[in-house]
């Protein structure tokens, strides 16, 4: 990974489960925005994704275990 520290909002017209089902891997309460939003939603989302912190053993792509 080349940014680690960088804040990322996950965007989708699918719902959660579906991105998964693509192997997609968000992290446990990762920040995750479905379309389409209101202005509200998107405000909310993006304050969550600028403090959302992943767990310390969360791995992007690949959970530890």
């Amino acid at each position: 990974m080349i940014r680690p520290e960088a804040k990322v909002l996950f965007m989708s017209a699918y719902n959660v489960e579906t991105v998964e089902a693509y192997r997609v891997e968000l992290a446990p309460g990762e920040p995750f925005l479905k379309k389409p939003f209101t202005m509200d939603e998107l405000q909310r989302a993006v304050t969550a994704a600028l403090v959302y912190r992943p767990p310390a053993t969360w791995r992007r792509g690949r959970p530890q275990r």
